[in-house]
């Protein structure tokens, strides 16, 4: 971090960058020539592994095959050192870091985020275009953090790589700019690739001008269908944006009254509205908060 600040604020850099700030191993593996485990220390001519190799655990809700307790809690640690460092050293310089969705009740979430400016999130709101497949949890679980983060002054990246080989389709499009509406309390930010794999280009997409002429400011935070626990809308002055969080289930979302309503990508509107598994609308109107 000391070496990387040095560099980069001559420079006019104002913010550094931390890849795969994860709280398990990712790259962990066994075997000669999978020996991620190899931090340790040696006692004698004995070396004592930190992290062990086999460690299947619990985060959490979460499951992972790599998961050692002291690494997670080493990984919050370091950050919680470099941002120390930069606040004595370079305080002008921002820490954003690629960590993804965590766990708010984590303590270890909570020192990360206590010494991050901002989280990047590599999977978003889209998981790589295969969002249905973790349907209802991911959404959930993105939401919820996506709001956590924010709440703590710091600033949440949504990532949206959509990896089929093609550029992302109006329903793709839709579901993560809707996605990332739901949950944007004016500190999250968006990013979605037009490119087929790796597809790391930045493109631009007509539907962000529209939104951005249309759509207006939210009029309160989202709110979830009390016949359907899946089904979350938000109201906007210029607008209504609802997803359909359930895999296999369609929903009815019965619009506002009084309003007449068009779809971003220009699909039909009726009211009662059915909305498909995994599906997702931006609807544009007038005066949207009455």
């Amino acid at each position: 971090m000391e070496v990387a600040a040095a560099y980069a604020e001559p420079l006019g850099f104002d913010a550094l960058a931390a890849d795969q700030i994860l709280f398990f191993n990712y790259q962990g593996g066994q075997g000669p020539s999978h020996d991620y485990w190899g931090c340790g220390t040696w006692s004698g001519s004995t070396f004592v592994r930190r992290y062990g190799p086999t460690y299947k655990g619990t985060n959490g809700a979460k499951t992972f095959p790599n998961y050692d307790p002291a690494y997670a809690a080493d990984i919050a640690s370091a950050i919680k050192t470099a941002k120390a460092y930069l606040t004595a050293h370079y305080p002008k310089m921002k820490l954003v870091v690629n960590h993804g969705t965590g766990l708010p009740a984590d303590p270890n979430e909570v020192e990360l985020v206590a010494s991050t400016d901002g989280e990047l999130s590599e999977l978003g709101t889209s998981n790589h275009g295969n969002y249905a497949s973790g349907l209802p949890a991911y959404f959930k679980d993105t939401l919820d953090y996506m709001e956590y983060v924010q709440q703590r002054g710091v600033a949440f990246l949504s990532m949206n790589v959509i990896e089929t080989g093609a550029a992302p389709t109006d329903a793709q499009t839709e579901w993560t700019l809707a996605t990332y509406l739901m949950g944007n309390e004016g500190n999250a930010y968006m990013w979605l690739s037009g490119t087929s794999n790796p597809g790391f280009s930045w493109s631009w997409f007509p539907e962000y001008d529209t939104i951005d002429a249309k759509l207006g400011t939210p009029c309160a935070k989202y709110a979830v269908d009390g016949a359907n626990p899946d089904l979350y809308a938000r109201r906007f002055t210029g607008g209504l944006v609802l997803v359909n969080a359930s895999p296999s289930v369609a929903a009815a979302a019965a619009l506002p009254l009084g309003h007449t309503y068009t779809d971003l990508f220009s699909r039909a509107v009726a009211t009662p509205l059915p909305v498909s598994p995994a599906d997702a609308y931006v609807l544009f109107t007038t005066n949207g908060c009455q």
